[in-house]
Parts: structure tokens; C-alpha cells; sequence
């Protein structure tokens, strides 16, 4: 893809997407949404754009498809916290768990509970 195309694509005139790429280079500071709008209209991620890896630290189980439901079917069954679910989702795994359900979220938030009690 060229570079106009793809500043076409991401919203920024030719010369700001190479003075953005310049600076990337570099390792300067870029505003986060000049980076997703970069990322997007190559359909990568911006973990891809920065580091050239999709996932370099991993993912947060709070990103993977199906949180939300996991998290309503934990809560259906279990008396977990805000701050236990909020934990559990920052967490960062190498790779997404094969199943993504209630009894995982539930498992992992209490076992993180049960760590904080000590």
C-alpha cells in the first residue's frame, strides 16, 4: 500500500503520515488515536504498528471477544467483585484461553480473591 493510500485511509494528509511515521521510527510519543487510526487502515492492531508484534505483552483477557458474556455468566452464578473482575481482566496472557466461558472468569476471580485474603 502506498503511503498516500494509506494516509487516505487513516485520515492525515501525506506529509503528517510521514512526519507520524518518522517519529515512530524514532520511538517518539504519538497521541494514541493517530495511532489507531494508522493501525486501522492497515488491519493491524497498534501493539502491530508500535512493536511489529500483534501481541507483544500479550493480550488482556478484557479484550478478547466474549468478556462480557463470560463476565455475566460468572456473575449469574458467583458473588464476585467489581475489583476481582477488574483484575482478572487486566491480566495478560501470551495466548487467548480455547474456552472463554462463566466458570473460567469465576475460577480466576476467586482464586485472585482468595490470594488477597492471603
Amino acid at each position: 500500500m502506498s503511503q498516500r493510500k494509506l494516509s487516505e485511509l487513516a485520515g492525515l494528509n501525506p506529509t503528517q503520515l510521514g512526519m507520524v511515521l518518522a517519529r515512530l521510527d524514532e520511538g517518539a510519543d504519538i497521541g494514541h488515536g493517530t495511532l489507531e487510526a494508522i493501525a486501522k487502515a492497515c488491519g493491524r492492531s497498534v501493539a502491530w504498528l508500535v512493536s511489529g508484534e500483534e501481541n507483544p505483552e500479550g493480550v488482556r483477557l478484557r479484550e478478547l471477544p466474549g468478556w462480557e458474556g463470560a463476565v455475566a455468566q460468572a456473575r449469574a452464578r458467583h458473588e464476585l467483585s467489581d475489583e476481582a473482575i477488574a483484575a482478572v481482566g487486566a491480566w495478560r496472557v501470551p495466548q487467548p484461553p480455547q474456552f472463554l466461558d462463566g466458570i473460567f472468569v469465576a475460577a480466576l476471580a476467586r482464586a485472585w480473591a482468595d490470594a488477597q485474603r492471603g
